[in-house]
């Protein structure tokens, strides 16, 4: 609502209540199931922390979701480096500036990620830290006896693109529920409308580094202000989108 009005906010919020994949996946209880909440609070912490709203309590909150949802399933460290390229971008001239500010925060979110990580820590010590190594060999390209999980090697893959399409517009839900066209009516012209919106959006958000670019100084009006603050929550979401398939 902060960012691009009421209107925008209610229909968010509804697109996320009725997505069918989050309705099914809330329906019973799996580690990875949590993690939409956390990540939406990461999002909102990021872009707290780049519009300077309320930056030193969002800090904390972010190492608090960046732990949550790096618990919930390895695969969310991909965040780590959604949150880590999002502060190198914007970050550099608060953080050269207000270091001093701004370092107690930072200390406080590590302790809060750590607290947190204990439990974790203790049954990877106990499982001689499968887990870590198998990430380390998903980083690296080790050997493969090196991953006790058989994990593989992490590599450049467009899939997770169809995936986060998939989920965002709520298609192939049909084929986990066991049902067909048949069963749903207008199930086709649905799934179109879905993808369209879906293409819609990512091209309006894909705008947001062009319009950032022309600003040499900071805005001054109100105006501006928002503006400015729109275009630079569609590059947060742009490196959100894109740091998965990469």
């Amino acid at each position: 609502r902060w960012l691009f009005g009421w209107r925008v906010a209610i229909l968010a919020t509804l697109l996320l209540a009725t997505n069918p994949w989050a309705v099914h996946y809330s329906r019973f209880i799996w580690n990875p199931n949590p993690i939409p909440f956390f990540a939406t609070l990461l999002l909102f912490s990021l872009i707290a922390i780049v519009l300077d709203r309320q930056r030193a309590l969002h800090i904390v909150l972010m190492g608090f979701s960046l732990a949550a949802i790096t618990q919930l399933h390895l695969s969310g460290l991909v965040m780590v480096f959604v949150t880590g390229l999002t502060l190198l971008l914007f970050g550099r001239s608060w953080l050269n500036s207000d270091w001093r500010r701004l370092l107690l925060p930072f200390l406080l979110g590590a302790g809060v990620a750590l607290l947190l990580y204990w439990p974790f820590i203790q049954f990877e010590k106990a499982v001689a830290y499968a887990d870590l190594r198998a990430v380390a060999t998903a980083l690296t390209g080790q050997a493969e006896n090196s991953d006790p999980l058989g994990v593989g090697e992490a590599e450049t893959n467009a899939a997770s693109f169809l995936l986060v399409q998939e989920l965002a517009t709520g298609n192939g839900i049909e084929h986990v529920l066991g049902l067909s066209g048949d069963d749903l009516p207008g199930l086709a012209w649905a799934e179109f409308g879905a993808r369209l919106l879906f293409w819609l959006s990512l091209l309006y958000v894909a705008v947001g580094p062009f319009a950032w670019l022309r600003w040499r100084t900071a805005p001054s009006t109100h105006q501006e202000t928002k503006a400015y603050a729109r275009y630079v929550t569609q590059i947060i979401l742009l490196i959100w989108f894109l740091v998965p398939i990469l």
